[in-house]
């Protein structure tokens, strides 16, 4: 509908000691909120890389999150935005990475945009 591209790093692999079926809600709440934020025409970008951890990244090059809001994003009901929805969605993201382990992060891009992760190592302490 906003016709704004997304795109990942085909080919790529990861393996991890995980939910399968958490790591994609986490995945898919970062790529719902990047997809929100992209006004028409922008673009979306997945990539997930393979060290001692697993990295899930979702870059856009959207409105970004202004300074005063960057502390509480990933609290419950913060939400980023005025009308952006309930507020759970980067606190379940957050919730997903700490249960394995992990954490989720934020930084933002320069012009403009965001980047969300979530950072996850390939297997457990506790395992």
């Amino acid at each position: 509908q906003k016709k704004v591209a997304l795109r990942w790093n085909d080919g790529a692999q990861a393996e991890l000691l995980a939910d399968p079926d958490e790591i994609r809600r986490a995945t898919i709440n970062l790529i719902a909120n990047a997809l929100d934020a992209t006004p028409e025409g922008g673009h979306v970008t997945l990539d997930v890389t393979q060290n001692d951890d697993v990295c899930i990244a979702v870059c856009d090059d959207g409105f970004g999150v202004p300074p005063e809001r960057r502390s509480m994003l990933f609290e419950r009901f913060a939400g980023t935005r005025a009308g952006g929805g309930t507020g759970l969605g980067l606190y379940i993201v957050r919730r997903i990475a700490e249960k394995y382990g992990g954490r989720a992060e934020y930084a933002p891009l320069e012009p403009r945009g965001s980047r969300f992760a979530i950072v996850v190592p390939k297997e457990r302490a506790d395992d």
